[in-house]
Formats: C-alpha cells, sequence, structure tokens
C-alpha cells in the first residue's frame, strides 16, 4: 500500500510538473521588434459589403509563435454565395531591413510579400503579390486602431495586371471576446 502511494505520489507531481512546463511554454513574450503589434493580438471579426456590393463575413485570430519572433494571422474571408477563403500571413522582423515583413498565402494560391511601417495605432504594409496563374498586384493595406476592441481595415492603391482598382471599403473589425 506504501509503495502504492509512492507511485501516485510520484505521478502526481509528474503530471503537476509536466503541466506547469507546458503552462510557462505557452507564455510566450512578443520579441522587442514586434512590440508594435502586439495590439492586434486577438481575435477580430466582421461583416461588410464591397463597392460592387457583395456581402461578406471575415474572421482573424493574430497569435504569437516561433518563441516570439513571429505573429501569425489566421484569417477566414466567406464572401456570400462563394468559396470560402482561408489565409494565413506570417509577420516577422527582417534584421537585414531592419523592418516588418510578411508573407500571406492562401486557399486559392495567391502569395504576396509585404514591407510593414507601424506606429503605435496604425499598421500600413505595401504589398505585392502573385495568383496560381501568373497573374500580379500590388496595393496598400491600413489597419488603423480605433480603441481596444475595434479597428478600422482597407485596402488602398490597388493594381491587378496592370490595371487600376477602386480602393477598398474601409471596414471596422470588432475584437471578439
Amino acid at each position: 500500500m506504501k509503495k502504492l502511494i509512492q507511485t501516485i505520489v510520484v505521478t502526481a507531481l509528474a503530471v503537476a510538473f509536466i503541466n506547469t512546463t507546458q503552462a510557462e511554454h505557452h507564455k510566450v513574450h512578443l520579441s522587442d521588434n514586434l512590440k508594435p503589434l502586439e495590439w492586434l493580438i486577438g481575435h477580430w471579426t466582421n461583416e461588410g459589403e464591397s463597392n460592387q456590393g457583395m456581402k461578406w463575413k471575415s474572421e482573424s485570430k493574430w497569435t504569437v509563435a516561433v518563441g516570439g519572433h513571429a505573429i501569425v494571422r489566421e484569417g477566414k474571408l466567406s464572401p456570400e454565395g462563394q468559396d470560402v477563403i482561408l489565409s494565413k500571413t506570417i509577420y516577422t522582423y527582417d534584421n537585414a531591413r531592419k523592418a516588418i515583413v510578411n508573407l500571406y498565402i492562401d486557399n486559392r494560391g495567391w502569395t504576396s510579400t509585404g514591407q510593414i511601417w507601424v506606429s503605435e495605432s496604425k499598421m500600413i504594409t505595401r504589398w505585392n503579390g502573385s495568383t496560381p496563374e501568373g497573374g500580379t498586384g500590388v496595393g496598400t493595406n491600413i489597419i488603423e486602431k480605433i480603441d481596444n476592441d475595434s479597428v478600422k481595415y482597407q485596402e488602398i492603391d490597388r493594381v491587378y495586371d496592370g490595371q487600376v482598382m477602386e480602393d477598398g471599403t474601409a471596414q471596422i473589425a470588432k475584437r471578439k471576446k
């Protein structure tokens, strides 16, 4: 009986240690170079309408990754009557350029890279990308903090395959609680 109790105590201590170690492991701190983006960490939702009248819903979840040296944004855009677009954007600091940069990819095969300019309450991304068919695009995304639970997003200065596009409609996203 004494041996059984010792085994239970040792097992309980081991489980407690593992759980504590895992909990501490998940408390990852953001690197100093990415701290300007910290206000975006969280789960955001919004719904809106495009310039052409198409309704849509979107969600994005921003999380700290790679030991605090990256932020990953996982997105889901659900345009009414069309296929859902799933995307992932990885933000990190490029030591050579001394700038925050990103890589975007979605389930349609679109990819882009961008350079980030950020202040205390605004992030501007100048991006250029391509489609699986070889099409190209450039544009500027602006995310502006309204308060701790809402941001304004707009895509401007867009050019796809040499054709200048109308600026996107400004949208408000809310932090999901």
